[in-house]
């Protein structure tokens, strides 16, 4: 996927790459693409329009926006109203065919705009406020009697003169005269009263500009505007002796005091925030010109030189140039102040922590003392062995079952002092500076650790004994002093209970007790670890959740028999329930005793055994299923040869005796004889059927497998049905509902066209007339549907019950031996698909055959 490529912004400045102005604007236009996310190439160009004439300018235009017609361009923007006009005026196709955005544009001629805007123009003014900037020069210089405004004769000049004269006209008393510059000087000023205010224009051209800097003289209550900023006459404000206050940005710092104006940045921002509108898709004729809002900014150095203070200045002035050490002089002297005070303060506080630490340090010294004295005594009634160090980790007590546990045989005031590590180091498996690390995690954390399961101590005898115990600091006034160790020797105990543990583990059988007090059935750790049950770390279970996993069935039963051992009715029972574990119910066996605990508000602790009696359920069940299965074997062999005792005696008597009357010596016709003959091969195809029909189903049942491929099933029905029409009767409607498309099975063809007919061959026996109906398709669920529906006898609810169950016949008088729809049955539930009839008696049945997804090949003649 290729980068979208960059947006193409063309800037045309008037005035020089290295005016400071210039940069600002830039800044501002980057930072708006920048703020906007907008990819864009920014092309700057410098007119320097105050080195060149109109016509120049407007040729150094055309050619630069000639270099453009080849070149990619989605947006211009003009800078300053020298370029503003020189722009326009070329009238290049450009000007009016690509979005124009103009900006640091002091005086806009709206006939200009009319002129050239072809719904491609907007921009960004300053509007400079004359009458604003007198009302200024009031503030600061007092009474104002004349305003020396200079302007050159160029668009901007012009257009300067008559916003200063439609701004200035307004005050009281104003008298406006307009002049140029002579070779020789100025003409003659004659004020005609001191009420008045004069307004002196000067029309200043290139060539005559130096004489307006020689002849510039200071006047009381006058001040200067350079209305439109020249490099010709930069250097007016600093050679001349009368004040100049500004109405735009330019030049700033040229020895102007300063005045209401647009920030350089801000007026590039919002041009660069207009620009990426339209380079996102906004119409340029739905933004509107924008004009900035003007803000007092002044010169640190100028408001020095004409000694004006600050306060007169206007409120929120933004002041440039001010030396850090004057901005921030309050702040200055508030961090000193502030300095100086903390210093003492914390000077002051350091000799009161200093004198308060003496004297608790030699308070703890007397209370530690006495606690060790209270210790020492403590220690002595206490079984366990203790050891007490301080936090140099060297020994101060210790009592004499420590010494007999570690086989210690000085008095204990001789290891008093002693490192702790000289008399002993408790180790784990894999952590031979366990001890230390101990020490270490209780100076940091200040708490009591337990010992970890498996802690040993080898004694001075090089005896390693298994051990549990804690650690646990000593802290006084929460500072750490130190540590106690205590501990006992638990190694017996731990063979006892492996000992235990073992005998009962390959059992599998479990030891619990109910503790009254918390409500808690408590088991052994293995317990859980071996059934999955959720182990809290206390191996404890809420009564109300080991009843909760009790079964519904079992719980009245486990309920009554605790009642009857809490009632002293019997002092053992074993309790046989089913509890929730590993996701499934599993019976288990649970033997429950008591003892007599008067400590407890119950006066009763039930205890005992447990184990898991799921195996033996599930043998129990399994020789119950079997029994069920030899004594339902042995029902069904009784039925079979009682069936197959009718059904194979019937067509036998009916072979033999025909076949005898055909050997007698009895005269029959040869018509008698053939209808005799007709009759045993009759009885010999049903004997056939039927010794087949319990041959297959022997074989179908002993699970001997299928031969599955892919099978063309509507040719399988079509084939079945044209070799079973002779069976059927004449007055019977034969009807096939087969899609248009071949249907393939991947299935046993010898199985499938078993199935299919016996289905058929059902249906031809009991209906006698009417219809029959064989179709087949694929459901939404993606399942083979196979149907053999007729409007025959009938079946009725009861007798469905019954159909698929072998030898059933509903008339027993009718042919066959029961088995066919037994074989159906079993077939289809091979194939892992189901069977099922629905029927009216007297109306007609309808079977019907699932078979899943997975067996469903559909193609085309083609693939066949």
């Amino acid at each position: 996927m290729q980068n979208k490529k960059p947006h193409n912004v063309l800037v045309i400045h008037s005035f020089n790459k290295n005016d400071s102005w210039v940069e600002d604007l830039n800044k501002g236009i980057k930072e708006a693409f920048d703020v906007k996310n907008l990819d864009t190439q920014i092309n700057e160009y410098y007119l320097s329009s105050e080195l060149r004439t109109e016509e120049a300018k407007q040729n150094e235009i055309n050619k630069l926006l000639d270099s453009y017609r080849s070149k990619p361009l989605d947006l211009i923007i003009v800078a300053d109203d020298d370029c503003f006009s020189s722009f326009f005026a070329t009238e290049h196709p450009l000007t009016h065919s690509k979005p124009v955005i103009f900006a640091g544009i002091d005086y806009v001629i709206s006939e200009l705009i009319e002129k050239h805007n072809h719904g491609n123009i907007t921009g960004i003014t300053n509007e400079p406020n004359f009458r604003q900037t007198y009302r200024l020069a009031v503030q600061l210089f007092g009474k104002i009697n004349s305003i020396q405004i200079i302007a050159e004769d160029s668009y901007a000049g012009r257009a300067a003169i008559n916003d200063a004269k439609t701004h200035l006209i307004t005050i009281p008393n104003t008298v406006i005269k307009e002049d140029s510059l002579h070779q020789d000087g100025w003409e003659p000023l004659e004020l005609e009263s001191n009420d008045s205010i004069y307004i002196f224009i000067k029309n200043i051209n290139k060539i005559n500009g130096r004489q307006l800097m020689e002849s510039m003289t200071y006047q009381p209550h006058s001040f200067c505007i350079m209305a439109k900023w020249s490099d010709f006459y930069s250097d007016l404000p600093h050679m001349g002796t009368a004040p100049f206050l500004m109405v735009n940005n330019e030049g700033f710092g040229d020895g102007r005091i300063g005045g209401y104006m647009v920030e350089n940045y801000e007026a590039g921002y919002e041009a660069g925030i207009m620009a990426a509108k339209i380079l996102t898709g906004t119409p340029v004729a739905s933004i509107p010109v924008k004009a900035i809002e003007l803000k007092p900014i002044f010169n640190w150095q100028q408001l020095q030189r004409w000694n004006i203070p600050i306060d007169k200045l206007p409120a929120n002035s933004i002041i440039l140039n001010m030396p850090m050490a004057i901005r921030y002089s309050n702040l200055i002297i508030y961090v000193l102040v502030f300095s100086g005070l903390f210093i003492v303060f914390v000077t002051v506080s350091l000799i009161y922590i200093l004198n308060k630490e003496k004297k608790d340090k030699k308070l703890a010294q007397n209370l530690l003392l006495n606690k060790r004295e209270e210790l020492e005594v403590t220690m002595k009634s206490i079984r366990e062995s203790v050891i007490s160090i301080d936090n140099n980790k060297q020994i101060f007590a210790m009592n004499q079952a420590a010494l007999d546990c570690l086989g210690l045989k000085k008095d204990i005031h001789e290891y008093i002092g002693a490192d702790i590590f000289s008399v002993l180091n408790i180790t784990l498996r894999g952590r031979d500076n366990y001890l230390a690390d101990i020490f270490t995690s209780l100076d940091k954390f200040y708490h009591s650790y337990q010992l970890d399961k498996g802690a040993t101590i080898v004694t001075s005898e090089n005896q390693s004994l298994l051990i549990e115990g804690t650690v646990s600091s000593l802290q006084t006034m929460d500072n750490y002093t130190g540590c106690i160790i205590s501990f006992k020797d638990i190694t017996d105990e731990f063979i006892k209970k492996e000992l235990h543990t073992l005998a009962m583990g390959d059992a599998h059988v479990y030891a619990w007790r109910y503790n009254g007090k918390k409500d808690v059935f408590v088991f052994e750790e293995v317990f859980f670890r071996e059934t999955g049950v959720y182990d809290n770390g206390k191996h404890t279970i809420h009564s109300d959740v080991f009843e909760g996993m009790i079964h519904p069935e079992d719980y009245g039963n486990w309920n009554k028999q605790i009642k009857h051992i809490l009632n002293r009715k019997s002092d053992k029972l074993t309790i046989q329930i089913r509890i929730y574990i590993n996701n499934k119910y599993e019976w288990w066996a649970f033997n429950v005793t008591y003892i007599n605990n008067p400590a407890l508000s119950t006066s009763f602790t039930l205890f005992g055994l447990c184990m898991s009696i799921q195996t033996f359920k599930e043998t129990e069940e399994n020789l119950r299923i079997a029994k069920d299965k030899a004594e339902e074997s042995d029902k069904l062999k009784s039925i079979f040869l009682s069936n197959m005792s009718h059904e194979i005696r019937t067509p036998l008597n009916a072979i033999v005796g025909f076949s005898n009357l055909l050997t007698s010596d009895d005269n029959f016709s040869a018509e008698e004889k053939s209808i005799f003959v007709t009759t045993i091969n009759e009885k010999c195809e049903i004997l056939l059927t039927l010794i087949n029909d319990i041959l297959d189903l022997s074989r179908i049942e002993s699970g001997l497998p299928f031969n599955p491929e892919v099978c063309n099933l509507t040719l399988i029905i079509e084939e079945t049905l044209a070799s079973e029409k002779t069976i059927l009767s004449p007055y019977v409607a034969l009807k096939k509902n087969l899609p248009k498309e071949p249907v393939f099975i991947n299935a046993d063809s010898l199985r499938l066209r078993q199935l299919i007919r016996h289905l058929i061959n059902n249906s031809f026996k009991f209906t006698h007339d009417g219809f029959i109906e064989v179709g087949c398709s694929v459901n939404q669920n993606k399942n083979l549907i196979f149907y053999v529906e007729d409007s025959g006898l009938g079946i009725s609810l009861k007798e469905q019950k019954k159909i698929f169950e072998r030898f059933y016949k509903t008339d027993n008088f009718s042919q066959g031996g029961g088995l066919g729809l037994s074989i159906c049955k079993v077939i289809v539930e091979r194939m892992g698909g189901e069977i099922s009839v629905q029927s009216v008696h007297g109306e007609g049945s309808k079977f019907t055959v699932v078979l899943p997804y997975s067996s469903v090949i559909e193609a085309s003649y083609e693939n066949e």
